[in-house]
């Protein structure tokens, strides 16, 4: 039987479909795309048209790499979308170095849905994230790991070797001169604390004096230190 729900056609064409959906699909790429064979929008080629045409490849079309992440576990594009200059008009031209999103993960592409968003959102709202709850806020690992100063790997290893939620995200990183695995994230990189003595040029004790006293990670790897003159 046809591949595209709904379809009761019992005689396949190709790649699973029926003759009608296996000439859609030829022509645009989609099973369900039923607009005539001379219509134009002005849009192919474009970036926002090859998101528009992913998006509906992999909650379509059964043969597509992602389609079990989509389309497999029911992940549809609404009807409005089908046409691409409405979705054009819905979401407008992508954003440089943007992609769309959607703002819950288990509902399916629409208007009300669906955003432009950095990559890094992006992560962030990826199925796999691990989520903890403290203080009335749920946050992901790496939310938290800006909010309380202490890195997200640090955080991690805590959650594993058995610590509370409330412990892993208020108790400060053990600083011992025996502490070789303390991590700590600069400017979107995270090292260990050995690590950030060597690249800056500062002493171990230096940083872990300025961290006890509490200051915050940036500030303790970005003030220099000041030289006594003789």
């Amino acid at each position: 039987m046809c591949n595209v729900e709904g379809c009761d056609v019992q005689k396949i064409k190709a790649r699973g479909y029926c003759s009608k959906h296996y000439s859609r699909w030829r022509r645009h790429r989609d099973p369900l795309c039923d607009r005539p064979r001379g219509y134009r929008h002005g849009g192919v080629g474009t970036k926002t048209y090859k998101i528009w045409e992913a998006m509906r490849q992999r909650c379509n079309n059964p043969n597509t790499k992602h389609y079990d992440s989509y389309g497999g576990r029911g992940i549809k594009t609404c009807s409005r979308w089908d046409d691409y200059a409405t979705f054009l008009k819905d979401m407008g031209e992508k954003p440089e170095g943007l992609s769309i999103e959607r703002r819950d993960n288990d509902k399916g592409y629409s208007p009300d849905n669906c955003y432009w968003a950095t990559q890094k959102q992006q992560m962030r709202n990826m199925r796999r994230n691990v989520y903890l709850e403290h203080g009335g806020r749920r946050l992901c690992v790496s939310e938290w790991a800006e909010v309380t100063g202490i890195c997200k790997e640090t955080i991690w290893r805590r959650i594993k070797d058995g610590w509370s939620v409330s412990d892993a995200l208020t108790k400060e990183p053990s600083l011992t001169r025996r502490s070789t695995n303390v991590f700590l994230e600069y400017k979107g990189i995270t090292r260990t604390l050995t690590e950030w003595t060597r690249e800056l040029g500062m002493h171990r004790k230096t940083i872990q004096g300025r961290l006890k006293r509490g200051w915050s990670v940036e500030k303790a790897l970005s003030t220099q230190v000041k030289r006594s003159k003789r």
